[in-house]
């Protein structure tokens, strides 16, 4: 369990996000006002649109999610509903861990210095990963010291779904972005986990969709 609509104005109305989320065809749990793996797996779902069976990964991504993102303070409305849209925008609405393209693609980021790339392969095998799309082995040695991941020799960890969850919270948490979130700045969120505007439209699409239905 991560919060009920019991702890104050800031924290979810869980029955009517329930509610919500039911009457839109993405919740088949108990209306129990308790925001907890099943309640942000559909959210999951409701973000991109889709039924269950075209994000496999959001049973083991809501259960990750349950886990990690109170603890980090990602646990109102507009935080969580920005941090998903952010994570959908960069893994085509949950339904991959790593960066599409192949290694045709990946190659753009070879001996990129500003993603510490600087032994060939490393534009391939530091590639994106994880719910935030962490790119770059600067960001895998910054990651890896963060959570003890050891995603610098072994990157692919960064494509289990508990994983991507706490790499993705915790460069999320020590980078402050739940300031923006406050703010409702999609532009500054998109920055801080992006480094530019790219897919700004989309991301301000899965954030329109969740503010449909995540309630105070």
């Amino acid at each position: 369990m991560l919060y009920t609509a019991s702890k104050g104005i800031n924290m979810f109305n869980g029955r009517k996000t329930q509610l919500n989320l039911t009457l839109k065809g993405y919740y088949t749990g108990k209306i129990d006002g308790i925001i907890g793996r099943m309640t942000l797996a559909s959210l999951l779902l409701a973000a991109g649109m889709n039924k269950a069976p075209k994000v496999p990964l959001s049973p083991a991504l809501g259960e990750a999610l349950a886990k990690y993102l109170d603890p980090a303070g990602i646990n109102t409305p507009l935080r969580v509903s920005h941090f998903l849209a952010q994570a959908a925008c960069e893994t085509w609405a949950f339904t991959t861990l790593k960066e599409k393209g192949g290694n045709a693609y990946f190659a753009r980021y070879e001996m990129r210095k500003d993603l510490g790339n600087t032994s060939p392969g490393d534009g391939v095998k530091y590639c994106g990963r994880g719910l935030l799309n962490t790119t770059g082995k600067s960001n895998y040695i910054a990651l890896n010291k963060m959570t003890g991941i050891d995603c610098v020799n072994h990157p692919e960890l960064l494509e289990q779904p508990g994983n991507a969850v706490q790499s993705a919270v915790m460069y999320w948490a020590s980078h402050n972005a739940n300031r923006a979130a406050d703010a409702d700045d999609l532009s500054l969120v998109t920055r801080i986990i992006n480094g530019g505007q790219n897919g700004l439209k989309d991301r301000q699409t899965f954030l329109d969709r969740l503010k449909g239905v995540i309630e105070l």
